[in-house]
C-alpha cells in the first residue's frame, strides 16, 4: 500500500514484516527527499510495463517514481512540460499491451491559456526507429498508416526504371508531382521506392523507380506517399516545435504557422510536438584512494564511455551543464541509426573536458526526439590524495 503522508511531501510505503510481525511504513522518499517540493496534489499509478508512481505536484511538475520490489530499486525523476500537470490517470490501453499514462496539461498557447488531455506513449521503444515519439502534445502523420486507411492498394508495369503506377482507388493529384513513393515491408524496411514525374489521372501515375521494387504489387499500409508539410497543429499555432521525420531530427526550431508546418526535407512518417531535454546527473563518484575515502577530494575524470540499449547517439556529456560536448563528434564514424553497445565501440574512452572538482561528476542531455538508454557509465578516474 503507498500513500502521501500529510502535507503531501513524503510517499510512504505500508507494507507487513513477517519477521517484525509488524506492519511498517517505509518513507520512499528518504534519498530524494527535495523530490515532491511542496507537495503532492494528484497521484496515479502505473503497473505495466513498469511499476511507476506519478505524482502531480503544487508546482505543475511531475515526479515520477519506478518501483521494482524484488531488485530493490527506488528510482525517482522529475518531468517538466511547456505548461503546468494539473491531473493524472491510469487505464488500460485499449491497443496495446501497457498502461496508459493520461494527464491534464495547462499550457500559454499564441496568448490564450488552455487545457489538453494527453497521454505518454509506452516506455519501451518501439521496433522501428521512424514510430518514436519523444515529444509533448504531439500529434503524428503516417504516410502507410493514411493507404491503410483508405484501403488503397497499387500496382507497377515493372519494378525498375520509368513505369506506370495504377492505385485500386483514386488517391493522386497533379500537385503530387516530385514526392516519393515508397514500399514497405512488415518491418517498415524500404522494399522499393520513385518520384512521381507525372499524374495522368486520380489513379495513374508515371513513377521514375530509384530504388528497384521487389515486387509488382502492394497492399495497403505497405506503400505510401511522402509530404513536404504537415496540418493540423491548431493546438501548437504559433509555438516553436520539435519534429521527427522517418526517424531523424528533422527541427528543434521549427515554428508552427497557420496551423501547419514545412519540412526540411520530404518525409513518410512525422511527429510534431513540444521538445524537452532528457537529462541525467550522476551523484559524485567514490572510487576510494590510498588514504581512504574520495569524498571530499579533488577529481577529475580523464575518459568516459557509455554501455547503450537502442539509443541515440546524438547527445552532449561533460562534468556539468555549462561544459558539454557532443559525443557523435567524439566517435567515427557516428550512426543515425538506434545503437546498441558500447560508446566508443573501438578503441579507449572519449576525452572528458574539465578541470579538478571536488566530487567528479557526469552530465548528459539528450535534446533530440529520440530515445537514449544508458546501462552503465564508465570512467577512468584520477583522485587527489591530498
Amino acid at each position: 500500500l503507498y500513500y502521501i503522508q500529510r502535507f503531501g511531501k513524503k510517499l510512504r510505503e505500508l507494507f507487513y514484516n513477517w519477521e517484525l510481525d509488524t506492519y511498517k511504513s517505509v518513507d520512499k522518499t528518504i534519498l530524494a527527499p527535495h523530490i515532491l517540493g511542496d507537495g503532492v496534489v494528484d497521484m496515479g499509478v502505473q503497473q505495466n510495463p513498469e511499476t511507476i508512481f506519478y505524482c502531480v505536484l503544487t508546482s505543475g511538475t511531475l515526479a515520477l517514481m519506478t518501483r521494482e520490489i524484488d531488485q530493490e530499486v527506488t528510482a525517482w525523476s522529475r518531468h517538466t512540460t511547456a505548461g503546468t500537470y494539473t491531473s493524472v490517470a491510469i487505464i488500460p490501453s485499449q491497443t496495446a499491451s501497457y498502461d496508459e499514462a493520461w494527464v491534464i496539461v495547462e499550457r500559454w498557447i499564441n496568448g490564450a491559456q488552455k487545457k489538453y488531455v494527453e497521454f505518454f506513449e509506452n516506455i519501451e521503444v518501439p521496433s522501428r526507429q521512424d514510430k518514436c515519439l519523444y515529444l509533448h502534445s504531439a500529434l503524428s502523420f503516417d504516410a502507410y498508416d493514411a493507404t491503410t486507411t483508405s484501403s488503397t492498394t497499387i500496382s507497377l508495369s515493372a519494378s525498375s526504371g520509368s513505369v506506370t503506377l495504377t492505385s485500386s482507388s483514386a488517391y493522386f493529384i497533379g500537385a503530387h508531382v516530385n514526392r516519393t513513393i515508397r514500399a514497405i515491408n512488415a518491418a517498415g524496411t524500404t522494399v522499393g521506392q520513385g518520384t512521381i514525374t507525372a499524374t495522368a489521372s486520380t489513379t495513374s501515375i508515371t513513377l521514375s523507380i530509384t530504388t528497384t521494387f521487389n515486387a509488382l504489387s502492394y497492399a495497403a499500409g505497405l506503400w505510401g506517399m511522402s509530404v513536404s508539410s504537415v496540418y493540423g497543429l491548431s493546438h501548437l499555432n504559433t509555438e516553436t516545435v520539435g519534429i521527427l521525420a522517418d526517424g531523424l531530427t528533422d527541427s528543434l526550431t521549427r515554428t508552427i504557422a497557420s496551423e501547419s508546418v514545412t519540412l526540411t526535407s520530404l518525409a513518410f512518417v512525422v511527429h510534431v510536438g513540444l521538445s524537452y531535454d532528457q537529462i541525467l546527473f550522476t551523484l559524485p563518484k567514490e572510487a576510494g584512494t590510498n588514504r581512504g575515502t574520495a569524498q571530499g577530494k579533488k577529481q577529475r575524470i580523464n575518459e568516459i564511455a557509455f554501455k547503450l540499449n537502442r539509443s541515440t547517439q546524438n547527445f552532449k556529456y561533460g562534468p556539468n551543464k555549462d561544459n558539454l560536448d557532443d559525443i557523435n563528434l567524439a566517435i567515427t564514424p557516428t550512426v543515425t541509426t538506434l545503437y546498441t553497445g558500447i560508446l566508443p565501440p573501438q578503441g579507449g574512452g572519449i576525452t572528458m573536458r574539465g578541470g579538478y572538482f571536488r566530487g567528479a561528476q557526469v552530465y548528459i542531455k539528450n535534446s533530440n526526439p529520440l530515445p537514449l538508454e544508458i546501462l552503465s557509465i564508465m570512467a577512468a578516474l584520477d583522485t587527489e590524495d591530498k
